[in-house]
């Protein structure tokens, strides 16, 4: 409790809280127990403001820095012993750490256990002792959140003649730095290879900062997904879980909670929780290789096999097309190709080479979803620029019949990678499209032979043919096109094993 008095509406503040521990530090004349929160950055100013503030008073300070299991004889053994009026405690904490089993949310399994720490069992025997031989110190324990509550349920004896607990919030630039720290410390693999001990720690640290009012909600959101990485890799998938939800009250567009999530719910057996859960991290990041690969596993699982070829596909095609923007990939990076053939298209003053790699990424997308699959991801990129800038050409009107004629021009040889055969299958796409238009229907032909033999846009074919929106004609020509273009391929990539699941969560 905090001993200050104050409206629910308006809690104290560090300063009434403090102004409060003081009074009661200075009536207190003789034996005491006294508990306070609060971090170790703030328990050093707090102690020596004390001394300043109650020069009165013979004040003395105690850190353990070990666990130990006999308070009483430390504090006999203290030089001065019978002089203190107030003995600051600081680090009892560490002689329970080793008992605890950190749970998620309230008390989760920190006091389920049917021994108590030896320090408390000590406590509770020896306190008529530390009233009768130390009748002159008012002991004043610096305690975080975790032990405070572990002292009021496993130590009740000599919690009960407590004054009181003062709780302190941290500041906000600590509770960022102490949080940054953490988390660039973390990653789902080093939790995995953590001790139980060491890990219960962290999750402890982590605990402590989630319960820290001084912080804004992204920073909770972020410690919240990287508790449930700590729950997952101790396989308390449950919590993990419960703590990932959390998070995505706050936050529901945070895809990496949804991923970590979709992971959790796929080791508990609850595939189409899982696959929802991977779908809704998809929708908000439809790049999310990883999660198109995870969800594929858990589709074979359920039996869906389409669809895991699908999703195996689009974490492929995503994987590649990511490498392929890497300027550090020494096999091929594809933005001076594109910049140069606009070059050399002389298209480089009406679109970018981003804007061409976007619109590529998105063929590439709806190719997947329409089924199809690719046999060369890198051949089928650099081969979609290429029929994407004569689609320009076209719309610019600067394309005419005798182009083909001029591929030598375009210096096509030096695309990396790029199978003769499919160089041929392209250069033949204007042949296939005018055989192709008989076996479509009358409206697909009409829209085709518009657009890439008559070289209209899509705005000229709508108002040609009146009654169409321009988005029609779009959707019809991605579906004629698929018609003439569609791949047989269904053999799916293998699924290629993952040491870290969840670092997706380090951003």
């Amino acid at each position: 409790m905090i001993t200050t008095t104050s409206s629910p509406d308006s809690p104290p503040s560090p300063e009434e809280i403090y102004q409060a521990l003081l009074r009661s530090l200075r009536r207190r004349k003789g034996f005491g127990i006294t508990f306070i929160q609060c971090s170790p950055a703030a328990a050093r100013r707090l102690i020596q403001r004390v001394k300043q503030e109650l020069p009165q008073k013979n004040i003395e300070s105690l850190k353990l820095t070990e666990p130990i299991d006999n308070f009483y004889e430390i504090v006999a053994n203290i030089a001065n012993v019978d002089d203190i009026n107030i003995l600051f405690v600081r680090g009892i904490e560490n002689s329970l750490k080793n008992y605890i089993k950190p749970g998620y949310g309230g008390d989760g399994d920190y006091y389920n256990l049917d021994t108590v720490p030896v320090i408390l069992s000590h406590l509770n025997q020896q306190r008529e002792n530390f009233r009768d031989d130390f009748s002159n110190i008012n002991f004043v324990f610096i305690l975080p959140v975790f032990a405070i509550k572990y002292f009021s349920r496993r130590a009740p004896d000599f919690f009960d003649w407590s004054s009181g607990v003062f709780q302190f919030p941290t500041e906000s630039d600590l509770i960022e730095r102490e949080a940054s720290k953490l988390l660039l410390e973390g990653s789902y693999q080093k939790y995995c290879d953590l001790s139980s001990e060491e890990r219960n720690q962290k999750l402890l640290t982590l605990q402590e900062l989630i319960r820290e009012p001084n912080k804004s909600p992204e920073l909770k959101v972020k410690l919240l997904v990287e508790q449930g990485n700590l729950l997952a890799s101790a396989r308390n998938y449950e919590y993990a879980i419960a703590s990932y939800e959390e998070a995505i009250e706050i936050e529901p567009d945070n895809y990496i909670a949804w991923y970590n999530r979709g992971y959790a719910l796929n080791k508990l057996g609850r595939h189409e929780e899982a696959v929802a859960s991977y779908n809704k991290a998809i929708k908000l990041k439809p790049d999310f290789s990883l999660a198109w690969q995870d969800r594929g596993d858990v589709l074979i699982d359920l039996g869906r096999d389409r669809e895991a070829i699908a999703s195996y596909e689009k974490a492929v095609f995503d994987s590649e097309f990511e490498m392929l923007l890497d300027p550090a990939n020494s096999g091929f990076y594809i933005l001076p190709f594109v910049d140069r053939l606009l070059l050399q298209f002389n298209l480089s003053n009406i679109i970018e080479a981003h804007d061409i790699l976007n619109e590529i990424y998105l063929r590439g997308y709806k190719k997947i979803l329409s089924g199809s699959s690719f046999q060369n991801i890198h051949a089928w990129i650099k081969d979609a620029v290429y029929n994407l800038l004569i689609e320009l050409l076209k719309i610019t009107k600067k394309y005419d019949d005798n182009f083909y004629d001029n591929i030598q021009y375009l210096d096509r040889g030096r695309m990396i990678d790029v199978d003769p055969a499919i160089v041929a299958e392209e250069e033949s796409d204007m042949e296939l499209l005018k055989e192709s238009l008989e076996k479509l229907e009358l409206m697909d032909a009409n829209i085709i032979r518009l657009r890439f033999i008559e070289g209209l846009s899509q705005m000229e074919i709508a108002k040609r043919l009146g009654g169409l929106s321009q988005s029609t004609v779009s959707r019809r020509i991605q579906r004629a096109l698929r018609k003439v273009f569609h791949s047989t391929s269904t053999q799916p990539p293998k699924s290629s094993a993952r040491a870290n699941k969840l670092n997706a969560a380090d951003g």
